[in-house]
């Protein structure tokens, strides 16, 4: 978001109040989810114009919610900024190890943990700020600045989990690339890979030839297109080509030679 003054709107009852970008969906495999979303905060159809714009990415394990953003992107004279969580306290919060008091201040950890909630890691916590309101709301939120260009953020959260068990969950998971082209993760645990293409492209031995995303798991490929816009993709691994027939809307499953 950015900081700009709010103003009520009246919604039109139709599309023009939609974001201009239809690159939005998820592929699900029955355990693990991912989430993408090409944004822009322009919306001229609700009366809304900004050149705020960027990659969102979500990546749902079993335990552990992992939020990348790349390509960020604003010309407007208003700073932007992250929110990575918003919530009444219920407990006493951490940075580190210690337990915080202060209204507000900048997070000096890669580690907070918030009482009957849960852990956030945050491995570069530059320009990472808190701030709680008298009515106990805390706001963590990242300051991108003004006039930005390919800013990017990645964060962790860990729901119900205890105060000294963030760490050694977070290991296991390795971000293999976060640009404008693709977004991918891997869970060494037990080797799920999980990709957004942001558009065709290659990435080690594999490669598509449409955006799409998709998640690996073993002999295992769940894809979807999330502009429901394409029929087929074409996959390789390798010299190994799959053509994938996509069923709009809905996860597509195929077996494959486990890489």
């Amino acid at each position: 978001v950015t900081n700009s003054p709010r103003e009520a709107k009246e919604l039109p009852g139709n599309n023009d109040a939609c974001g201009k970008f239809d690159f939005v969906g998820g592929t699900y495999n029955g355990m693990n989810m991912v989430v993408g979303m090409t944004f822009s905060s322009d919306t001229p159809g609700a009366n809304f114009y900004s050149t705020l714009t960027g990659n969102k990415a979500y990546f749902i394990l079993e335990n552990i919610f992992i939020f990348i953003g790349n390509n960020i992107s604003c010309e407007d004279n208003y700073d932007v900024e992250t929110i990575i969580e918003n919530r009444k306290l219920n407990g006493k919060f951490y940075i580190g190890n210690k337990e915080i008091n202060d209204k507000e201040g900048v997070v000096s950890s890669n580690y907070i943990y918030i009482e009957n909630y849960g852990g956030i890691y945050i491995p570069d916590y530059t320009n990472v700020k808190y701030s709680i309101t008298n009515n106990d709301f805390l706001e963590i939120y990242i300051e991108h600045g003004r006039k930005i260009r390919n800013s990017s953020y990645n964060y962790f959260i860990l729901p119900k989990i205890g105060k000294n068990e963030i760490e050694k969950y977070i290991h296991n998971i390795e971000i293999i690339s976060n640009n404008n082209k693709i977004t991918a993760i891997q869970n060494k645990n037990n080797n799920i890979k999980e990709y957004i293409f942001w558009e065709k492209g290659k990435i080690g031995d594999l490669e598509v030839d449409n955006p799409c995303i998709l998640i690996i798991n073993g002999n295992e490929l769940f894809i979807s297109d999330p502009t429901q816009k394409i029929d087929f993709i074409n996959i390789t691994f390798g010299e190994d080509i799959y053509k994938v027939k996509l069923s709009k809307g809905y996860t597509t499953k195929i077996n494959i030679k486990s890489i």
